[in-house]
Parts: structure tokens; C-alpha cells; sequence
């Protein structure tokens, strides 16, 4: 805290000269002596650049001594909560990789909630960095079968969707120019819209599967968040399968609930209420969807 007071101080200090002392006007110039009164404008703009520059670079410095020291942050922005996605962290401080439990998907059967976590859609599909590979201790042949992978999954994904989208906004054309993601949230929006009690009594039946207390997937007639909800929460087992047939059922479990993978991650509803998937008597502090 005392370097942190320090440090404040500095830039506050710095800031005060930056006003007390501002840019002193030019001299007027006679005309023989226009080429050495630019060139001294020019250094005077540069160092009032520099000047700046340097006051923004302790304004940075101030804000990460003070999230490290624990003081309130500024007020978040609208797209903020994003970030615990973005590190794969959810709201209750937990990583947000790990297999879902019959425990889970029986918590979610009783809320009428289906939440996945599913390899990320993209238009190209995703590939490890170097990072992630030496983190998942991946050599060359198994980082080719984690990409082959994430490609099996996107089309797998998009090919069931998308027929259940197109029922949903109108038209084949019209689900495969939005796109697999945007479709999900068509599909939830309709439901909602259209009979959210329904919807949500389809959302139980699809935990119940997962969590062996009802048997067989959606049929044909389902509703479209019935058969969505299905198809999200059976991929990751889809996706672990697909790495099992090179890398070996361990090795493909631990590499598919790991953190370092890209994933998106989903909670199904029928409300915008905050629901709490975690058991327990704290209420409202349910896992953020992607």
C-alpha cells in the first residue's frame, strides 16, 4: 500500500506540473528565421506527446496497483462479464472446465435448466497455441487429432442445429447465413416466447437423460429446445469420443474437460432469472452461459 500511495502521489504530482506549467507559446519569428522555429515547435510537440504518454502509462500502472492491493475496480462495462469466459473462470470462482455430474444434471432436471460446455464454435475451427499444446503435453501427432476433433464437432454441431433453426426463424437459407450460434439463441428466444412452460419441462426431461433417470434421446416430433438441449449436452461425450479412438479413453478425458481447451459455454432457460446450479442456500449466483 505504501508504494502504491507512493506511486499515486508521483502521478498526481506529475500531473500538477503538467498543468501548472503549460506549453509556453512560441516566440513570434521573423521570416529569415522560419526553419529553426519549426524544428523547435517540433521538439516541443514531442515532448509534450512524451509528456502524455507517460501520464496515461501511470494511469495503467495505478489501476493494476490497485486491483492488486484489493481496492474497488471501476465500474464494469456492459460487456465485462464476458471476461470470466474469456479465462475460464465462472462467477463462483471455480475453473470452468471439469465433466459435468449426475449431480449436476439432477440439480438442473429439478430447475427446469440444461448447462453445457461445449468445444467452441468458429467459422474456422480452433487450433491449440503453443501454449495450450505444451500444457496438455501434446505432441505433434495428438495436437493433428485435437484439431480433427474440434472439426468433427463443429459440423456435427451445425448439421444438427441448423434444421432446428431453419423450423425456428423460417428457412434453411436464412439459419445457414446466421450461423450455428446464432441459431441457439433463435431457437431459446422462440421457446421462451412461445411456451416457456413447455420449454422448460422439455429442459428437465433432457438433464433427467443425462442424468440416467430417464431413458432415450428426443424424438423427431420434439420441440426444437428439447432436441437442441439434447444435442448440446451429449457433444462433449461426442467430442471425447472422437479423441478416445487415437489418444486412448484417459488421456482423451483429460484433455477434453481441461480448461486450456476453447469452449462455449451454454445455460439453456426459459427465464432471465438467476438460478443457482451449484446446491447450495446462496441463491442467484448461477454459472454464466457463453
Amino acid at each position: 500500500m505504501v508504494g502504491l500511495v507512493s506511486f499515486g502521489s508521483g502521478a498526481l504530482l506529475a500531473s500538477g506540473v503538467w498543468t501548472a506549467f503549460p506549453r509556453r507559446a512560441a516566440p513570434e519569428v521573423k521570416k529569415d528565421d522560419t526553419t529553426t522555429t519549426q524544428a523547435g515547435d517540433d521538439d516541443l510537440r514531442k515532448a509534450n506527446e512524451n509528456l502524455t504518454e507517460s501520464l496515461h502509462a501511470c494511469d495503467r500502472q495505478l489501476a493494476e496497483l490497485r486491483a492488486r492491493s484489493g481496492e474497488p475496480a471501476p465500474v464494469a462495462s456492459v460487456a465485462q462479464p464476458r471476461a470470466e469466459e474469456a479465462t475460464g473462470r465462472t462467477r463462483s470462482g471455480r475453473r470452468g472446465g471439469g465433466e459435468t455430474t449426475k449431480e449436476d444434471w439432477e440439480r438442473m432436471a429439478q430447475l427446469g435448466v440444461v448447462r453445457v460446455r461445449i468445444p467452441c464454435i468458429r467459422d474456422t475451427p480452433w487450433k491449440p497455441s503453443e501454449r495450450a499444446v505444451e500444457r496438455l503435453a501434446l505432441a505433434p501427432d495428438d495436437v493433428k487429432t485435437l484439431e480433427e476433433a474440434y472439426a468433427a464437432s463443429n459440423k456435427r454441431v451445425e448439421d444438427q442445429i441448423k434444421p432446428l433453426c431453419a423450423k425456428v426463424v423460417g428457412s434453411a437459407d436464412v439459419a445457414e447465413k446466421i450461423g450455428a450460434s446464432a441459431c441457439i439463441d433463435a431457437i431459446q428466444g422462440s421457446a421462451r416466447k412461445t411456451d416457456a412452460k413447455g420449454a422448460k419441462e422439455a429442459l428437465s426431461r433432457v438433464a433427467e437423460v443425462q442424468a440416467g433417470k430417464r431413458n432415450g434421446a428426443p424424438g423427431d416430433d420434439a420441440a426444437p429446445i428439447e432436441r437442441l438441449a439434447s444435442v448440446l449436452a451429449t457433444e462433449t461425450t461426442a467430442f471425447e469420443a472422437d479423441l478416445a479412438k487415437r489418444l486412448g479413453p484417459d488421456d482423451a478425458k483429460r484433455i477434453a474437460n481441461d480448461p486450456a481447451l476453447c469452449a462455449d459455454r451454454r445455460v439453456l432457460r426459459t427465464s432471465d432469472e438467476p438460478v443457482d446450479l451449484r446446491g447450495d442456500d446462496r441463491g442467484g449466483r448461477g454459472r454464466r452461459g457463453n
